[in-house]
């Protein structure tokens, strides 16, 4: 299956892209593609922990599975006050 990755703010920057479409085994979650993601990309590894990920524009944890063309962005930790 693909997804769409978007990365957001410095993640950009680590992955040397803003967007990619990624090929993962049906079934994976977006754990599985975190992990696949600091495997291609060593930038992003010391980040993938914290990540904000969501999936079609809803915040998602990392054991929601992904279908074909789920679009996956994913955000540095933020805070605001």
């Amino acid at each position: 299956m693909k997804v769409r990755v978007l990365y957001f703010q410095a993640l950009s920057a680590a992955a040397r892209r803003a967007e990619e479409t990624v090929d993962l085994p049906d079934g994976s979650s977006v754990e599985c593609l975190l992990t696949r993601l600091a495997a291609s990309h060593p930038d992003l590894a010391p980040v993938a922990a914290g990540l904000l990920c969501a999936v079609n524009e809803e915040h998602s944890p990392r054991d929601r599975p992904l279908k074909s063309g789920d679009v996956v962005a994913l955000m540095p930790p933020f805070s605001g006050g």
